[in-house]
């Protein structure tokens, strides 16, 4: 076990075989430790490296406070380090692998530097490093040895005060770095300037980008990408002002940063929590020549491309964002939060200006799947919140002309604190149908549909934009609102305060626009999240042309059972009636075709496998008063997936 392979090595550490264990200490995720004694010597071992360390080494730590679902999860992590078990990386966790761990020489942040292009010269571009040596430390009194030449070049081009100084960043941005140190704004450059500098005959076309908006997503998204980083903390309890180099986070989550300080005092691996102190934090991304600093992903299929940025944002502001068989309509998009309690504040998820929410990170890459109905793409993207929530959001997009063009957006919202939250969800688009400010609105309040169209155009009057609620539940849309765009959304400051959270919170169905310029406002309702519970809200963002498709049953039943909905008609026609029984005999037992749109959709029983178990029970559905199909979220993950499953919507008569 863990236990015993540890006190072989304090042992061997204390030089006596009169050892005990005398208690388990955790400090906080990878900073977990076997307190081993033997009279009045004691030593500390790591049950990951089995390495043995001082007790100030141990101590160093800066101690956390997890919630009760992170505790739970530690306790769990730390019964399997007992078994001798080590912990697996997931969506919990992540590391950039081979990232050097170079020792502190000529200052924090030429280290932090060094470490990342040690990783680069190991992976591609091996003209970074070129050789190692030894230099006398005038500043730790030391010798350091194994400085890679590099570290001394990065010392240079960022202006680093190595003789004075070094050991922490000028907190002021653009500081005369002859006081000590290095400044922020020199990190970056600096790195361009030696990656790319023709006399070390580099040359790589390096890029570099200084996050001022400390945003956890976009350290996250670095790293989820194969980027290691350099991450600056000030006025940090444990680190002081610091640069550290960024290669993996958690567990339990992205909140806890894992990375190599520069001390060589410490573990290799250290985790800081992104949340555990108020002052600043800022990610410096460095890149090779060959990839760019934001990429964007067309989540849909060729006629329906949803441009997602890094964050999940449902459009950037280059008005280039929603195309409909080429025509752009769809200029900017968000999902709002607006709290009730703790305080009187909202928050974008997405973008708006001053409100912009930019922490998503892509959790899965775009998938293009070809199917024998058409084309769909799905992508997977994470936002953490510092209110507590974590949300994920999943993207699907359809461009098959069986249900028009159209995206699936489902939000899963997780409560990770240990108190109840309230809020109202909205959902903001804003539209500009080829004449931005002569377009107009309709709602569908029975089926939870509103659209935007331009009727000054009489050639484009038959296309028409908009969103749909999905039915999760039966619960109606408390509102929907066209809204004036530059009225109640650019201008707004404080957004509790404004008209923008009466439209949110006043609960009717209205046009409050006057055709100029107007956003699509749908507010589900409130939801009252307890601690450690998920709340799901998925709509479904559609482009139409109605001399194709009227919007109305035949055309948004089709799209519904795309996702996940309507369970047991496998034939598609609308009805769950003897046709589908004799669909599923001749795809199990006589080699017919399979069922639509999906093989799932005839799973009637939910256990994963099409067979006689789902042909029984659909028979006895309509023959016998068995139970309905259960329908599903068919593009969720486990255990989400039936986590959210609902009654068939064949009982619901509004969905008829």
């Amino acid at each position: 076990t863990a236990k015993e392979k540890a006190l072989k090595f304090a042992k061997e550490k204390l030089s006596s075989n009169q050892v005990n264990l005398s208690q388990y200490i955790y400090a906080s995720p990878f900073d977990v430790w076997f307190e081993v004694k033997s009279d009045d010597r004691k030593t500390y071992v790591s049950p990951f490296s089995f390495s043995t360390h001082s007790e100030e080494e141990v101590f160093v730590a800066y101690q956390i406070e997890p919630s009760s679902m992170q505790k739970e999860k530690i306790k769990s992590d730390w019964e399997g380090i007992e078994r001798g078990e080590r912990i697996g990386f997931g969506k919990d966790q992540f590391r950039i692998t081979g990232v050097p761990d170079f020792d502190w020489s000529y200052g924090c942040s030429p280290t932090a530097s060094a470490d990342v292009l040690g990783y680069w010269d190991a992976n591609g571009y091996p003209l970074l490093i070129d050789y190692y040596f030894t230099r006398w430390d005038p500043l730790e009194y030391e010798w350091d040895s194994n400085v890679p030449n590099v570290q001394q070049q990065l010392s240079w081009a960022m202006d680093t005060d190595s003789s004075t100084g070094g050991t922490s960043l000028s907190w002021a941005m653009d500081t005369d770095s002859s006081t000590g140190g290095t400044s922020l704004s020199d990190i970056g450059p600096g790195c361009r300037s030696v990656c790319n500098h023709p006399a070390y005959e580099n040359n790589y076309g390096f890029d570099d980008y200084t996050d001022y908006d400390q945003s956890l997503g976009y350290l996250i998204n670095e790293i989820r990408s194969g980027y290691p980083a350099v991450w600056n903390v000030f006025s940090h309890p444990t680190y002081g002002n610091h640069s550290m180099c960024a290669m993996g986070w958690g567990p339990p989550d992205t909140t806890y940063i894992c990375l190599h300080d520069t001390w060589s005092s410490t573990p290799e691996e250290r985790l800081v929590n992104w949340y555990g102190w108020s002052n600043e934090r800022y990610t410096v991304g460095i890149r090779p020549g060959s990839a760019t600093m934001y990429n964007y992903n067309n989540v849909h299929a060729s006629n329906a491309s949803m441009t997602i940025t890094n964050y999940g944002a449902i459009g950037d502001e280059s008005g280039q964002d929603f195309s409909w068989n080429g025509t752009n309509q769809l200029y900017d998009g968000t999902l709002i939060l607006a709290w009730v309690v703790p305080g009187d504040s909202m928050m974008a998820m997405d973008i708006f200006a001053t409100h912009v929410k930019d922490s998503w990170y892509p959790y899965e890459g775009l998938r293009i799947t070809d199917t024998t109905f058409g084309e769909y793409g799905a992508a997977a993207f994470i936002d953490t919140i510092g209110l507590g929530l974590e949300i994920e959001q999943y993207s699907v997009g359809s461009s098959d002309p069986l249900y028009g063009d159209f995206i699936l957006q489902q939000y899963l919202i997780k409560n990770l604190t240990d108190t109840t939250v309230h809020a109202y969800l909205s959902l903001s688009l804003d539209w500009d149908v080829f004449d931005a400010y002569d377009n107009d609105s309709y709602g569908d309040s029975i089926h939870n549909i509103a659209w935007h169209w331009c009727p000054s155009q009489v050639l484009n009057r038959k296309y028409k934009f908009g969103a749909m609620r999905i039915p999760t539940d039966d619960d109606p849309v408390i509102g929907y609102e066209a809204v004036s765009h530059p009225f109640f959304i650019y201008p707004q400051q404080g957004w509790r305060d404004d008209q923008l959270w009466q439209l949110i919170t006043k609960a009717c169905w209205q046009d409050d626009s006057s055709g100029y310029d107007i956003s699509l406002l749908m507010t589900p309702g409130m939801i009252d999240l307890p601690p450690d519970s998920s709340h799901l809200e998925s709509f479904i963002v559609f482009g139409v042309d109605t001399t194709q498709h009227l919007i109305e049953p035949v055309w948004w039943r089709p799209m519904l059972s795309f996702c996940g909905f309507y369970r047991g008609d496998v034939n598609q026609d609308g009805i769950l009636d003897l046709g589908d029984i004799l669909h599923l005999v001749n795809y199990l037992y006589k080699f017919g075709g399979a069922p639509l749109p999906f093989v799932d959709q005839g799973d009637v029983n939910n256990d994963g496998i099409v067979e006689l178990a789902d042909l029984l029970g659909l028979v006895s559905y309509l023959y016998k008063n068995g139970p309905a199909p259960q329908d599903v979220q068919r593009f969720l993950p486990q255990p989400w997936r039936d986590d959210f499953t609902r009654s068939s919507l064949f009982l619901s008569p509004y969905w008829q």
